[in-house]
């Protein structure tokens, strides 16, 4: 298959840019051709796919995440599969790293915020009852306050838990290490 992978930026020390990566990769081992559309790249990223770069002329996420959106819509054609990791239009599937843009915005005045107005339009391009976009959620609550908030079917939602790539893992740090470092850092 044709798969690709859409990510507003693109930089090796974001959690959400590994998860993108590491299933970029696992994707090539599988054997699927994946081009990775991003609008901005931030140092070397190593991977094995095709990293397109196409920058956007905007002052705001949202803004990003829409000029993304149409790149992605006029590519739609030269792809099978298009897996987004920001909100955007075009998707088949959305990976939910991050919570929804509701849950995490206080204040009275933030319903009525230019923001917070283009983030509900962009979850609602996911979210909304009769889409067709499968969402990748990282916990049962997570997936909870979206179908509670949007009404999205339930088959829809998958829940599989967040992974730990095996990069990241630290064997050499033993009990003793991690023991300083929590007195250190006054951690519990």
């Amino acid at each position: 298959m044709r798969i690709c992978c859409a990510i507003s930026a693109l930089f090796m020390n974001g959690g959400l840019q590994r998860d993108c990566l590491n299933i970029s990769d696992r994707l090539i081992a599988r054997g699927h051709n994946v081009t990775i559309l991003t609008t901005r790249q931030v140092g070397h990223v190593e991977s094995s796919a095709t990293i397109k770069v196409h920058p956007a002329r905007v002052l705001s996420n949202p803004g990003t995440e829409y000029a993304l959106g149409r790149t992605v819509l006029a590519a739609r054609r030269d792809f099978d599969c298009v897996v987004g990791f920001n909100k955007m239009a075009g998707l088949d599937i959305y990976y939910a790293g991050d919570p929804p843009y509701f849950a995490s915005k206080l204040g009275w005045w933030r319903p009525f915020s230019p923001r917070f107005i283009r983030q509900q339009n962009l979850e609602s391009m996911i979210f909304a009852p009769g889409n067709a976009v499968q969402i990748i959620a990282l916990s049962e609550k997570q997936a909870a306050l979206y179908r509670d908030f949007w009404r999205t079917e339930e088959s829809r939602i998958h829940v599989v838990g967040p992974t730990l790539d095996p990069r990241r893992c630290r064997p050499e740090l033993q009990a003793g290490d991690r023991n300083e470092i929590r007195d250190r850092f006054e951690l519990p």
